[in-house]
């Protein structure tokens, strides 16, 4: 099945002879044990990292890509969990997403690793667990490619070593963070776009496909697009860089069918020269394959009663007929 859906993802072929591939992984959420003490969640656990697993790998031999940068939300209780727990949920996300150490890999926090949402406090201890333990740094460079993080939870803003290049330089500048930028015109929003000029801004948090471009004028009405639904779900997209006085920002859809949704899959970005084409690679429908699981064990379940019933109405019959003749005789 995760085979079959792969040969509907678009191959991203390389014009410029000299791309970068980059694919985005969104609020993967790893079940935790902390606030789901049921019975079927060792169940849920194992169903929800086999899946991402086999997705992962379907997308990573797909893209072969260059850069994974993970935004956000890597467990679902990390912000919560004791270090116990917290070493158990590491050790599962490095086997679901367990790739060759020539991959760079980049590490956002989320409001789910760190806290932040619904009142909960984010505390030092928060966010050196997480940075120490996934390596994170401020700033990733790969060749002409420069990636700062912009943490919306802390209010960290990225602070390039370097003013920013000029409008001809090669280079080429990505925030990554794990909640919108662009969507809330502030101050935090205001001095990232100022400090750092990017290019291109990949987020996740939203859980959903969506895209927005947004002028220099901070104070106008931010609205964000559908992209990659409906007929335009497999799509190539195209953006071009070279576009003066606008800023780009990609929502990347969750990767995890716990979320509710039922568009799920990654991102995948291609840098060719100065064009940014963007895809989604969606991923199989969890819900519909469970339930057709359920309707196939329903099948079976009524074909076994109704074997099991006609196979003791045989016997009965026989046994009947076994009575009758004895009574004859007698």
């Amino acid at each position: 099945v995760y085979k079959i859906q792969s040969l509907t993802w678009k191959s991203i072929p390389c014009q410029s002879g000299n791309c970068t591939r980059i694919l985005l992984v969104a609020d993967p959420q790893l079940i935790g044990q902390t606030f789901d003490t049921s019975f079927y969640n060792p169940i849920a656990i194992y169903d929800s990292d086999r899946y991402l697993k086999k997705t992962f790998r379907e997308v990573l031999d797909h893209t072969r890509p260059h850069i994974i940068p993970f935004l956000g939300d890597l467990f679902d209780e990390g912000s919560v969990a004791t270090n116990d727990e917290y070493s158990s949920y590491l050790r599962r996300f490095h086997d679901i997403f367990h790739t060759d150490s020539s991959i760079m890999k980049i590490y956002v926090p989320g409001d789910n690793d760190i806290g932040g949402e619904n009142g909960e406090i984010v505390t030092p201890t928060k966010i050196n667990r997480f940075r120490s333990t996934f390596h994170t740094q401020h700033t990733y460079s790969w060749h002409n490619l420069v990636f700062f993080e912009a943490n919306r939870i802390t209010r960290e803003i990225p602070q390039p070593a370097t003013p920013p290049a000029p409008p001809y330089s090669p280079q080429r500048r990505f925030v990554l963070s794990h909640m919108s930028l662009l969507f809330y015109n502030d101050g935090f929003q205001e001095r990232v776009l100022q400090y750092v000029l990017p290019h291109v801004i990949f987020t996740g948090h939203m859980h959903r496909s969506l895209f927005i471009r947004k002028s220099l004028k901070l104070t106008e009405f931010t609205r964000a697009h559908p992209l990659n639904a409906n007929a335009e779900r497999y799509m190539v997209n195209s953006f071009d860089l070279r576009e003066p006085e606008t800023f780009l920002e990609i929502m990347v859809p969750t990767c995890s069918y716990r979320m509710g949704e039922r568009n799920i899959g990654f991102g995948y970005a291609v840098l060719d020269g100065d064009d940014l084409l963007y895809t989604v690679l969606w991923s199989v429908d969890r819900f519909s394959q469970l339930f057709l699981y359920l309707i196939y064990l329903l099948v079976c379940f009524i074909i076994l009663t109704m074997k099991l019933i006609f196979t003791c109405s045989i016997v009965a019959t026989r046994k009947l007929q076994r009575l009758r003749i004895t009574y004859t005789k007698v």
